[in-house]
């Protein structure tokens, strides 16, 4: 059976019953992300508690590769599952502030490595640096440039774009956090 996107899911069901219908994926997909999270977190914990050194840093990586990638595919399903819910509900927030989606996707795709200040190393596809979150001596920050999010081993901070970066760093709303990167 052939799965429908978010204009067909309208044009088959209507609004009312595309609303459920998104209402009950985000539901399953916010219990299966949850479930993700406690696995990777606790998965995390154990590496560093149990390991050390050159296996620290393959299993991290590791880790980030298999668990991490799964979670931030979570996650981006949980927004767009929520953001066509909002859509389907007519509830969408209005915004007066001249962000459109282009923009907005504009904001999201801005590197992140533009905004760490000091030595960065590349790995590959992978940025290390000191965390702009915490204090410390070796790097524990990682910038996943193939889709632009990030994750500190040191403190557990993670965003998957920019805007997420900016919302952290610098303690600013979501709207701020697009502005300043348009």
């Amino acid at each position: 059976m052939k799965k429908l996107n978010f204009k067909e899911l309208l044009e088959v069901f209507g609004k009312d019953e595309t609303a459920e219908i998104l209402r009950g994926k985000f539901v399953e997909e916010d219990s299966h992300n949850q479930y993700l999270r406690k696995t990777y977190l606790r998965k995390r914990d154990y590496i560093l508690e149990c390991m050390s050194g050159t296996w620290q840093d393959i299993r991290m990586g590791l880790l980030e590769l298999e668990d991490g990638k799964r979670l931030a595919e979570s996650d981006k399903r949980l927004a767009r599952y929520s953001i066509q819910y909002l859509e389907a509900a007519d509830k969408l927030p209005i915004f007066d502030n001249g962000i459109d989606e282009s923009r907005l996707e504009q904001a999201r795709e801005y590197p992140i490595e533009n905004f760490i200040e000091g030595k960065i190393r590349r790995i590959g596809n992978r940025i290390t640096a000191k965390c702009p979150f915490h204090e410390e001596k070796t790097p524990s920050f990682f910038i996943y440039t193939s889709d632009n999010h990030y994750h500190c081993y040191g403190c557990g901070k993670h965003g998957n774009n920019a805007i997420d970066f900016l919302m952290a760093r610098d303690n600013v709303e979501f709207i701020e956090a697009v502005r300043r990167l348009i």
